[in-house]
């Protein structure tokens, strides 16, 4: 198994390093005198060293790439591909749940978009309200334009807030459609009449709340399905959050885990060979590294 490690390390390295080599410009290498270099070759002899790894080396090779402080150290396999493994399970995770989440709250802003309107919300909420009370529903007092929320308007290059349009409901202006608004409309009863199927399809749903009445929430299926999506994207997000956690907590174990047993690390011999390039006697072709495993 660590011969296998090793191969695929050093392949990979040969493999990017020619490619770097093919870009590289000659008058800009460093000049070094290699003369008395008999084959294009040094040090395939000479740099035999047994050393033994300071035991940070372990711990901040596994801090940067979980796993490869057990490499260092010859722990068990299973310890090297256990905290790999984890570190590629929690890339995935975390990228395949982000771009879920994205793709999610991309198509309900776009629901809000469609369904959701400003002119219906000013318009509509007085008679939305009324509409409530009178089929017996007389504590329901969120649905309104006056209330502990607003949305931000942009009026002649300002940016005010929507209670302005108590007093001059056709001012012309643009509303902000930010996180707060997108947030806003699905989580306040205060905006529910700008969902354009709230004057004929309205409902109200009791919230249970713990030590206390229910709480009275008005809606709407078009105002329901968005916040279906909202659910959606956020339980992604949060999934995403716990791969960004693991995958922290994975570099910190296997740091931890490298630096208590590096001082069971046996000696290391290992082999370095340079090679000079062909095209130019200032380049270095590549180098090699070999491990007596």
């Amino acid at each position: 198994m660590r011969k296998i490690i090793a191969i695929f390390i050093i392949i990979s390295t040969i493999v990017c390093g020619e490619d770097l080599l093919k870009n590289l410009d000659n008058r800009f290498a460093t000049k070094i005198d290699l003369t008395n270099l008999v084959n294009n070759s040094i040090f395939s002899d000479s740099l035999d060293i047994n050393s033994k790894p300071s035991p940070l080396k372990p711990m901040m090779a596994s801090l940067v790439i979980p796993g490869f402080g057990q490499y260092l150290n010859r722990s068990p396999w299973w310890k090297t591909a256990l905290f790999a493994s984890v570190e590629v399970a929690g890339i995935v995770g975390y990228i395949s749940w982000t771009n879920k989440a994205d793709d999610i709250t991309k198509e309900y802003e776009n629901w809000a978009d469609e369904h959701w309107n400003m002119n219906s919300w000013v318009n509509g909420s007085a008679i939305l309200l009324s509409d409530i009370k009178s089929n017996g529903f007389p504590n329901v007092n969120d649905v309104r334009i006056d209330g502990s929320h607003h949305i931000t308007i942009i009026i002649n290059g300002k940016y005010e807030s929507s209670e302005i349009l108590l007093e001059n409901p056709n001012i012309e202006y643009v509303e902000l459609r930010d996180w707060d608004f997108y947030e806003g409309i699905g989580k306040y009863d205060q905006f529910v009449a700008g969902w354009d199927d709230a004057i004929s399809n309205w409902e109200i749903v009791r919230k249970k709340i713990k030590n206390g009445e229910d709480e009275l929430i008005v809606m709407t299926p078009n105002k329901q399905h968005y916040l279906n999506l909202r659910n959606d994207s956020n339980i992604l997000y949060k999934n995403a959050k716990f791969a960004a956690s693991a995958l922290l907590f994975n570099h910190i174990f296997s740091a931890l885990d490298a630096l208590w047993n590096a001082n069971k690390n046996k000696e290391l011999s290992y082999k370095l060979d340079v090679s000079i390039g062909s095209e130019s006697n200032y380049v270095i072709k590549g180098i090699s590294v070999q491990w007596n495993l």
